[in-house]
């Protein structure tokens, strides 16, 4: 199983409750450049009786990571390709305090 399927698989589950839920928030993103590569995709899902932003949430992510750099080994020139697949997921709270937002959460996670 990929890592986008957890994602997704996670989503519907966070979301399969029979009970009123708040609307949440999928994220992605991208960067790259000529010798690396970051993308990453997300989800934050506040559990019953909390919104976003106040409340109790669920989060998950994958992400992708690629970079190459030049060296040498032995004095003959080499190119060094790496990858780094991952994903994470979590649990928080978070407040609205004199129109501060504060966050406390804890993810787990791994690459490949």
């Amino acid at each position: 199983m990929t890592k986008i399927h957890l994602l997704i698989g996670f989503i519907f589950l966070s979301g399969a409750t029979g009970v009123a839920r708040a609307e949440g928030v999928v994220f992605a993103g991208t960067q790259v450049t000529t010798d690396q590569s970051y993308s990453f995709i997300g989800a934050v899902q506040p559990l019953p009786r909390a919104k976003l932003g106040q409340g109790w949430f669920v989060v998950a992510g994958t992400d992708y990571l690629t970079y190459r750099y030049n060296t040498t080994a032995n004095g003959a020139p080499v190119t060094v390709r790496v990858t780094a697949p991952g994903v994470s997921a979590g649990f928080g709270y978070s407040a609205v305090v004199n129109n501060q937002t504060f966050e406390l959460s804890l993810k787990v996670g791994a690459a490949f």
